[in-house]
């Protein structure tokens, strides 16, 4: 199997198919068999061609083209059995029904900007608006390269003055050594290349940084390289008049690095969250920017925590300082995060680009510190630490400056397309205020809201959906007035896109309703919490056994100490399975184990039988469970339920049995074909039936090829079922349909006698009935070893091991010891009775001295009992 995660990386870019789609394919061409899972919180990136081809990649046999593809029918019929959607809300709301992801608040607001950092803002506008403006006089139609060079100026000079200040000299650098040619033939040599770059810096609800190639990062190894090596590349577009202009941003530039308002409320934001004992990340899409506010936060943070600064760009990881590391030392993203984990750092300062891979869960604040005019970047960046592990409350922050593009970002790219696409709804944006959208809406509920739409194709060919540059592009021309104009296209979109979202949803039904049942029916509820905690009580019970003691601490950690581990600490539900691994390592399972186990009348069943189901596609294993079966006409025992009726007979058990001897076969043969009908059942029904609905679809529209040995279907669908072992309960009484009178206990006592008779003549040894003159019943001999059993016989007539012996029966069989034995016949009033034997009772046995002395057997002693 070849699991793939980011699946979104893998497609086409600038169209064509990226390196990593073409290793993905040659893998799967020269190996067939080979199964394939795709994983991806953004699986389309707005493009349905790229969506579609990585589709291709887990059925080879589509052929047909995006249009005929694309289509709300054939997005309903692959739901579900080739597309399997899990948000976070569903995490916890359907599928472990707890607390896993806890709340996360994405929190916005706007800090007054200084004098030159308004002047600064209004000049940057008024300079790109006016570049716009005389494109559109002197050529009119959509600008492309000079359009791209404007806003690649907006975004690295909202991102930072230094940003702003490196970006500006470079441009006037390179027109003041290359000006050659009229500005009218340097624009159409750059319309040409215009919409490669742009498609490859700018992506649809995607990250750019995340869909640069190898081969690109080795030539580029930071995102600053690409577009510094755009804006030099269109700097003879910058025509005699405008270096004036820029040469004043410039200065504005400066000043503003001198009073930086923004720099300063992240830093008050940043110390306010360390000393709440929070860990902080900030994102900034640029490493110039990154490196300004890591030198700032060393300069400005108390000494405590400025040691504790790590930055991590593509080109650069920074240690904490206190590390004291060698200026000689490399390190790489797996050292941040051990050093987060360890607490040697409790503030990262990262690049986009370089954050790919980084898990980031022992923090819990994450800053995006330049207006992010990518909805997508935002939860991706805050989904470094709001995952699975994450033990507090997330919060995420944008700080903006009151000045107009910040304002725009803020009103609407925040207040209406990013809050519609968290939670639903748009939000009322009050100046002064800040802007607060939860991730886990609680008045949602799974089953009803929280439309996915970022794991929908967006658009169609002719319109790609929201674009990064087309909305900066927008707001450049006609300023926040025509940001609104774009986002309310893009809303009105999003919202059709949200119905055939809904469409194909309940077109498979409700969705809470079919994950209950794949979990109840199909898994047994074999998960969620409650699963964990019944596994670690039967680890605990197994670990009493094995003389292990087990004790959870301050810590939350639990650990076992035991003369086979030593002391180890169990921190998972992973941990736990190894730690029963090692106490159990010893026990045979040659031929199915019988526990005996002491249990009171909480359950109405006195027998369990283990049977495992393992299913076959192709004569080739795919799923296995274990099934309890108690009765025939009882339901099966799966999942939890199994598992908590192991943990209690684990905890009181009393003896191991080495095997169990039925008489009548047919009850391990029902056992088994029950439990075998039933897994396989679910198994078709909840895995093959939606799989080969699908197969059906595309081959009867002419979609694809014949899917000829494609696994499952329903025809190649088998499952093998064998019995792996028992438990028999030692409880009291319990009534039967028909208990026996009075009249039928000797008939009960000659039914066992007669059993026990023919059991020691099929096992070889002769018996003599001395029930009559001796204080035991049976005397049996074995020709083959001389050995002599004097056996006392006790009959039941239900299925109950609890039996009486009389003060003389008592001590003659402490006289006779390991030559005596106690077999007992029950369960004769089923008419199928099973036979159970104990050597030497009085030592092996746990008895209750009754008044009459009588003794009653109420546990047994483990290694002291053989079944028959």
């Amino acid at each position: 199997m070849v699991v793939v995660d980011e699946a979104h990386r893998v497609g086409i870019v600038g169209g064509r198919k990226n390196a990593r789609y073409i290793f993905l394919e040659e893998l799967l061409s020269r190996n067939p068999t080979i199964n394939i899972v795709l994983l991806s919180a953004t699986p389309h990136r707005g493009k349905p061609d790229d969506y579609i081809q990585r589709l291709k990649l887990i059925d080879p046999n589509l052929y047909a083209d995006v249009g005929e593809l694309d289509t709300e029918n054939f997005y309903k019929i692959i739901n579900r059995a080739l597309v399997f959607r899990r948000m976070k809300l569903d995490v916890n709301e359907i599928y472990e029904q707890a607390q896993v992801f806890k709340p996360c608040d994405f929190i916005a607001y706007v800090v007054e900007a200084s004098e030159e950092e308004r002047k600064f803002h209004d000049l940057l506008t008024e300079f790109l608006r006016n570049k716009l403006l005389e494109y559109y006089i002197r050529v009119g139609g959509e600008p492309k390269g000079l359009g791209l060079l404007l806003v690649l100026i907006a975004k690295r000079a909202s991102s930072s003055p230094l940003a702003a200040l490196k970006t500006f000299y470079r441009i006037l650098m390179k027109r003041g050594a290359e000006l050659g040619g009229k500005p009218e033939e340097v624009l159409k040599e750059v319309e040409k290349k215009a919409d490669e770059i742009i498609d490859m810096l700018f992506t649809s609800f995607e990250d750019y940084g995340e869909i640069v190639d190898e081969e690109e990062k080795s030539v580029a190894e930071d995102i600053d390289n690409i577009i510094e090596a755009t804006a030099e590349y269109l700097a003879p577009l910058i025509e005699k008049h405008d270096v004036e202009k820029l040469e004043k941003l410039i200065r504005l530039a400066n000043e503003v690095k001198e009073r930086d308002s923004r720099l300063n409320e992240v830093i008050k934001l940043v110390k306010d969250h360390l000393d709440k004992g929070d860990r902080v990340v900030i994102f900034t899409e640029f490493r110039d920017t990154a490196e300004y506010i890591y030198n700032n936060l060393l300069n400005s943070l108390p000494l405590l925590y400025r040691d504790r600064i790590c930055l991590v760009t593509a080109t650069r990881i920074e240690p904490p300082k206190i590390l004291h590391s060698t200026a000689e030392a490399r390190y790489t993203i797996e050292d941040v995060k051990n050093w987060l984990k360890r607490g040697d750092v409790e503030i990262i300062v990262s690049t986009d680009v370089a954050s790919e891979g980084l898990n980031l869960q022992y923090a819990n604040v994450v800053i995006h510190y330049e207006p992010t005019w990518s909805p997508i970047k935002i939860v991706q960046r805050i989904g470094r630490v709001w995952r699975v592990g994450q033990e507090k409350n997330v919060y995420s922050y944008n700080v903006l400056l009151a000045v107009e593009s910040d304002l725009a970002v803020f009103q609407n790219l925040y207040g209406k397309l990013l809050s519609w696409l968290i939670a639903g709804v748009e939000s009322k944006v009050v100046i002064g205020e800040k802007l607060k959208i939860s991730f886990l809406k609680e008045t949602i509920s799974a089953s009803e809201g929280g439309v996915d739409v970022l794991s929908m194709p967006i658009g169609s060919r002719e319109e790609r959906g929201y674009s990064e540059y087309r909305a900066i592009l927008k707001y450049i021309e006609k300023g926040s007035k025509g940001l609104e104009e774009y986002i309310r296209h893009i809303l009105s979109m999003l919202n059709q896109l949200k119905q055939v979202s809904k469409r194909v949803e309940s077109e498979k039904g409700d969705r809470r309703v079919h994950v209950e049942n794949v979990i109840s029916k199909g898994l047994g509820s074999l998960c969620r919490s409650e699963a964990e905690e019944v596994f670690m009580k039967l680890l605990e019970s197994i670990a009493r056994i094995e003389g292990c003691s087990i004790e959870q601490k301050s810590d939350k950690k639990t650990y076992i100490s035991c003369p086979q581990l030593g002391l180890d600490s169990i921190e998972s539900l992973a941990g736990a399975y190894r730690v029963v691994e090692v106490l159990t390592q010893n026990v045979n399972f040659d031929k199915p184990p019988v526990i005996l186990s002491a249990l009171s009348n909480a359950i109405d069943f006195r027998e369990l039988h283990f049977i495992e189901v393992v299913v076959k596609v192709g004569g080739r294993p795919v799923y296995s469970e274990v099934v309890g079966i108690t009765k025939i006409d009882s339901e099966p025992l799966r999942g939890i339920q199994l598992l908590n009726v192991i943990s209690k007979a684990v905890d009181n058990v009393i003896g191991v049995v080495n095997s169990l001897i039925f008489s009548d076969e047919t009850v391990l043969t029902n056992a088994i074909a029950k439990a075998k009908y039933l897994v396989t059942r679910s198994y078709r029904e909840y895995v093959v039936y939606p799989f080969n609905t699908y197969i059906h679809f595309v081959e009867s529209n002419v979609l694809s090829h014949k899917h000829s040995g494609w696994e499952p279907t329903l025809n190649s669908i088998e499952a093998d079922a064998r019995w792996i072992g028992s438990i028999l309960f030692i409880s009291p009484e319990v009534a039967t349909k028909e208990p026996p009178p009075p009249v039928k206990i000797e008939e009960v006592e000659k039914k066992a006698m007669e059993f026990v008779i023919e059991f020691e003549r099929r096992s070889g040894r002769v018996s003599e009935d001395v029930s009559m003159y001796e204080h035991y019943d049976i005397r049996s001999y074995d020709p083959r070893t001389g050995e002599v059993r004097y056996i006392e016989v006790k009959g039941r007539w239900g299925p109950t091991l609890v039996v009486e012996l009389t003060q003389a029966e008592f001590e003659y069989a402490k006289k006779l010891g390991k030559d005596y034995w106690l077999y007992i016949v029950y369960d004769i009033g089923s008419g199928k009775p099973k036979l159970v034997m104990i050597r030497d009772p009085v030592a092996n046995v746990i008895w209750k001295t009754k008044v009459d002395l009588r003794y009653e057997l109420v546990g047994i002693k483990r290694e002291a009992t053989e079944t028959g």
